[in-house]
């Protein structure tokens, strides 16, 4: 098979009376376009779940010194420019096959990028948490993708482009998320062609020229821009390129990379205890800072974790999209701040922030939802210290 990078021409002779000069393909890629687009476009489609968006093949040839485009759309913008395509009338026997290209979600060698803690399995460029390289800057771990053949889009030119997960264990977010795409095309003349494709990811790389993807939100809020990191990998300690590129994200950056895209501001990014102290000046206010989350779905303003007792139930008015910080110490003194999170739904109709409710976070897994008070953030043992901030208009 080769890669339709590749320096590499291939000759394809067309047969025909009305056609006697051979076309040399040189390349296959994948547009998206909707059935009310005038021109198809290449790269990453963005679109609301429920829109109809399609993904369609284009081949790219040179006939006597003229480059000619086939597929099911009519025109495309290709390298700064409206070009027409023509559908396709070649030999039959061509064959295509349509694959969803996604990340494997952590380690599955089992074996974890930081030397000094190798069971951490999640991708990382920093030291994991608690370990003897906590927090410390590693060098960029590699991400690696699967290519899954997708059967729905065998043999077609155009497929409905959806961002499910092949692997039924992912498939948890209704079709939310982003999603690569690849296809290859043979033929019985002996040509065999794929799109630009994901193998593997480092920080300091650059996304394939013409890589098709598909980000998928649930509406254009800031939390349906967070709906739009699903099937996102986790990496502590992510870097922006990942971020704003949707290949990798930690916690804190989900919540910055999210409202970036929303609020089309350029945030800087930081980290979990940034977002408590820095940049509540500027970017965030204090709805309420410094209660006590317990395994009951309750919210206390004191605790006495010398005798154990939390004291004095907080009813805190919250918004779908406030961001909840957590602090995993039980010293009310400690100043660095563990994980955070964004309010996504309300387990009832009540104003007052519940243990019950549901809040969209990543790391060190992908972006995921969690109850407030399950495991993921409190333990029956002891409470946890949280805070509620609300991005500032």
């Amino acid at each position: 098979m080769v890669n339709a990078l590749s320096a590499g021409l291939l000759l394809w002779l067309l047969a025909s009376a009305a056609q006697a000069a051979p076309l040399e393909l040189q390349k296959a890629f994948i547009v998206h376009f909707t059935s009310t687009s005038a021109i198809a476009e290449t790269g990453t489609a963005e679109m609301i779940l429920g829109e109809p968006r399609s993904f369609g093949l284009i081949l790219q040839a040179m006939q006597s010194g003229q480059t000619r485009f086939f597929g099911p759309v009519r025109r495309l913008r290709y390298g700064g420019r409206i070009v027409n395509v023509e559908p396709y009338a070649g030999p039959a026997g061509l064959k295509i096959r349509w694959f969803k290209v996604e990340p494997e979600m952590y380690h599955v060698d089992g074996r974890g990028h930081d030397p000094a803690n190798p069971n951490f399995l999640w991708y990382a460029n920093a030291g994991a948490p608690g370990g003897r390289t906590d927090r410390q800057p590693l060098a960029p771990d590699t991400i690696r993708y699967v290519q899954n053949a997708w059967a729905k889009g065998d043999d077609a030119w155009k497929i409905f482009a959806d961002a499910h997960p092949t692997d039924p264990n992912y498939d948890v977010n209704d079709g939310l998320g982003t999603m690569t795409f690849a296809a290859t095309l043979q033929s019985d003349l002996g040509v065999s062609l794929e799109t630009p494709t994901l193998k593997t990811y480092k920080t300091s790389d650059r996304l394939p020229l013409l890589l098709a993807r598909v980000i998928v939100r649930e509406n254009h809020s800031y939390t349906g821009y967070l709906t739009g990191y699903f099937n996102v990998p986790g990496v502590f300690g992510s870097y922006e390129a990942q971020v704003l590129q949707h290949i990798g994200v930690d916690c804190a950056d989900l919540v910055v990379g999210a409202r970036r895209e929303f609020a089309r501001k350029t945030i800087p990014f930081t980290n979990v205890t940034g977002l408590r102290t820095r940049f509540q000046s500027r970017y965030l206010t204090l709805v309420a800072g410094d209660v006590w989350l317990s395994s009951n779905g309750r919210i206390y303003r004191h605790y006495d974790a010398r005798r154990g007792v939390l004291t004095n139930e907080a009813k805190i008015e919250a918004q779908i999209g406030d961001v909840i910080v957590f602090n995993y110490s039980t010293d009310a003194k400690r100043p660095q701040w563990d994980h955070v999170g964004v309010l996504y739904q309300r387990a009832t109709t009540s104003k007052i922030l519940s243990g019950h409710d549901r809040l969209i976070h990543a790391g060190p897994a992908e972006a995921h939802v969690d109850r407030l008070a399950g495991e993921k953030f409190v333990v029956p043992s002891q409470p946890t210290r949280i805070a509620v901030l609300r991005w500032r208009s």
